[in-house]
């Protein structure tokens, strides 16, 4: 729900949300409060509470607020941001058999205040189904202003939308996709420009301070992002609680043709290849730690119908995995639905 807000002259804006908020997410209210038109340059500023509920392998309960500068064309944003988080061992249920030893040992709140900025530039002809046109965004995160949570991270996302020539079924509308995204994030006291400002130098402290939390770890697979692999579905675990890592990758290529309209719907088939994998440091240097990502990367590959669905992309999809390992999580009897607005 969207408002105008200060009388019919103003132009600010109060939005309010509630229910799903993607991916990992089960339950979330956001109020965002935006005073655009600022200054000059006509930056905007928005003003945002939230509390949501996450839900992978455990459940996390997080409050908090966020401060966010934009520039007029929307390419800039520099925020700030502060939360409560507890993370807690989800319910006991029939396919559940229990918590395993990393998950109890990661439950417990923590605080967490965070400077981010983020690039985003974007040329496509549509969010959900682009056939020509580029997306490139870019964030790093720095947290331990405050509180008990320290950590750098930085995040890249890169697609293309290219429309093939005729020779290779330009004419009916072929168009190739090409996707990259990858992430990394590191504690204070593993970088050498930040380590001697942590507190975990000074106070012992093992916590968020010297490790990078569960909640805060990046985690790979599902139907839009590393299609082939459940959500959560690749990276080490304990059991069948997936861990996460501190570095990922997922690489994606696609090659999509028009289709009739389905239900009302834009719809595509779509034939696609993907790879990628998430792992963590464990000690090890980055060189290392990359060479061991690629030594162990996941692949799959299969088609499916993609349509254009108001609140997102919808993927039906016939998929493959061609290289896992035993412990990777992937859809039964190979078929995979998909709906959100982050894909690749």
């Amino acid at each position: 729900m969207k408002m105008s807000c200060f009388g019919d002259g103003g132009a600010e804006m109060l939005s309010v949300s509630a229910g799903g908020a993607g991916d990992r997410v089960s339950r979330s209210y956001n109020m965002t409060l935006t005073k655009p038109h600022l200054g000059k340059d006509n930056h905007s500023l928005e003003f945002g509470l939230h509390k949501f509920t996450a839900v992978p392998s455990y459940q996390q309960l997080s409050r908090g607020c966020s401060l966010t500068l934009k520039d007029f064309t929307g390419t800039h944003s520099l925020g700030a941001s502060g939360s409560w988080r507890d993370v807690m061992i989800p319910p006991v249920n029939k396919n559940y058999e229990g918590a395993s030893t990393s998950l109890v040992n990661a439950c417990g709140p923590s605080v967490k205040t965070s400077l981010q900025y983020e690039f985003v530039r974007d040329t496509r002809n549509s969010t959900n189904m682009p056939t020509l046109g580029s997306l490139f965004t870019a964030k790093t995160e720095l947290a331990g202003l405050l509180g008990d949570v320290e950590f750098a991270s930085a995040e890249v996302l890169g697609t293309k939308a290219i429309p093939l020539p005729a020779a290779l079924g330009g004419k009916r509308g072929a168009t190739l996709e090409l996707s990259i995204n990858g992430g990394v994030i590191r504690p204070w006291s593993c970088l050498p420009g930040l380590s001697r400002l942590s507190r975990a130098e000074k106070s012992g402290h093992t916590g968020g301070v010297h490790n990078v939390l569960i909640n805060d770890r990046f985690f790979c697979g599902g139907p839009l992002i590393l299609r082939g692999f459940q959500s959560c579905g690749i990276g080490s675990r304990d059991g069948q609680d997936p861990l996460g890592g501190e570095l990922f990758t997922v690489a994606c290529a696609k090659v999509s043709w028009p289709l009739p309209n389905l239900l009302g719907l834009q719809t595509r088939f779509h034939a696609f290849a993907n790879v990628g994998n998430v792992v963590s440091f464990n000690g090890e240097s980055m060189s290392e730690t990359v060479t061991r990502a690629k030594q162990s990367y996941r692949a799959a590959a299969g088609c499916g119908l993609v349509l254009g669905v108001p609140i997102g992309r919808l993927e039906l999809n016939l998929v493959t995995p061609l290289r896992k390992l035993d412990q990777d999580v992937c859809p039964a009897k190979s078929f995979q639905f998909g709906l959100g607005i982050k894909f690749l």
